[in-house]
């Protein structure tokens, strides 16, 4: 029997020369997987219909026309696909970073606003001279310029109601005339919209090679407990899918040999606690990924799969660029309990960590340096 998919052999060569990374916080498996919750839209019925299959049809329809027959879908633990994050925390800040540096930080408690002293993959590849002045990232959440740590990371970043500084058109210009402008319901950080038109905007103005784009609605109107506002965020999501995707195939530069992954950075409680999330929530480490391109084996929604993790998003990202972002990975120099406490890490945290940081090295092996999650080569198969 072939134990797992992840586990790849080249056998041509790939056809990606960008990425884009898409992103939307906190959007739970439960919704991409089967739409509405009837207990939690028992009055609202815009994305209500019968069955679960045609529920996430009309909620997300671009990903289940156009994802779910061109490219792969993990995390319906329904159909035997898990998707998880590995930090014990299960909040923003460490799950940023856990999703774009390929492991955790144990001392990322909170949602502090420090400098990330760990780089993501997106300065990594911004440090080789193929990349140079072409990786950009945009996001929502104003903390995120932490997360990628704007003043060393060495490629253009814009989050939360930050100006426009890339270009000076009249777009550009007007641009930056609302957002300080704009009444922000999630202030300090604007609606999702802002970064949507700001990203797009750079993406056919300076044609970045490799962008992450993560937005921040589905995780406010959540938290304000507004079911409705959230499947309407989720909606817009997946529209702006639809949107980048159109907008990439229209272009040369794109066309053809630009791949997309999609995620989010921690899912949610269930029932009474639909809302919220952390360590104390069940099933608020329960997340999905979502692949798109040239080199995407056409699999749509991944059944009875091994499980795959946030970290493995990094390492498909530099793999589909011909990187191996796995081997680049620093060696923790810090490794006794002695020197984390120094850094406020208490000792059921370190332990914590030395479990899931093995069980996160354990996952990453399962993809092939030189290829990612959902690759057009066959598996490798490993007879039992």
């Amino acid at each position: 029997m072939i134990a797992s998919i992840i586990t790849l052999t080249l056998l041509a060569p790939a056809r990606t020369q960008n990425v884009i990374f898409l992103f939307t916080d906190g959007l739970r498996w439960q919704e991409v997987f089967s739409g509405a919750d009837v207990h939690l839209n028992a009055h609202d019925k815009t994305y209500w219909r019968e069955t679960p299959g045609a529920r996430r049809a009309a909620l997300m329809p671009f990903t289940w026309s156009v994802i779910a027959k061109q490219g792969q879908i993990y995390g319906n633990r329904w159909k035997g696909s898990k998707c998880r994050v590995l930090n014990p925390t299960r909040i923003s800040y460490a799950s940023y970073g856990e999703t774009m540096q390929g492991y955790f930080d144990p001392a990322a408690k909170s949602n502090e606003p420090a400098p990330n002293p760990n780089k993501t993959v997106f300065e990594w590849l911004a440090e080789k001279p193929t990349f140079k002045r072409k990786v950009a990232g945009f996001a929502s959440w104003n903390l995120a310029s932490a997360v990628f740590n704007k003043k060393r990371c060495g490629f253009y970043t814009q989050c939360g109601a930050e100006s426009v500084r890339f270009s000076d058109l009249s777009a550009a210009r007007l641009y930056n005339r609302v957002i300080k402008e704009a009444n922000m319901r999630f202030d300090p950080n604007p609606d999702d919209a802002f970064t949507h038109a700001a990203s797009v905007l750079y993406l056919r103005l300076r044609t970045p090679r490799v962008m992450a784009v993560m937005h921040l609605e589905t995780d406010s109107w959540a938290h304000l407990g507004h079911y409705a506002k959230y499947l309407s965020a989720a909606h817009r999501f997946d529209s702006w899918l639809k949107e980048y995707w159109e907008t990439l195939q229209s272009m040369p530069e794109y066309r053809g040999k630009t791949s997309i992954i999609i995620s989010t950075d921690h899912g949610r409680g269930v029932g009474r606690d639909w809302h919220t999330h952390g360590p104390k929530v069940a099933k608020s480490e329960e997340t999905w990924i979502m692949t798109l391109g040239p080199d995407v084996a056409a699999l749509g929604e991944m059944k009875d799969v091994p499980e795959v993790a946030n970290g493995q998003v990094a390492t498909t990202i530099a793999a589909w660029l011909g990187e191996d972002y796995r081997a680049a990975q620093p060696k923790r120099r810090q490794r006794s309990w002695r020197c984390w406490r120094n850094r406020g890490v208490s000792l059921g945290v370190f332990l914590e960590w030395c479990y899931q940081r093995a069980k996160q090295r354990d996952l990453i092996r399962r993809v092939h340096p030189r290829q990612g999650l959902g690759s057009t080569a066959r598996p490798e198969p490993r007879w039992r």
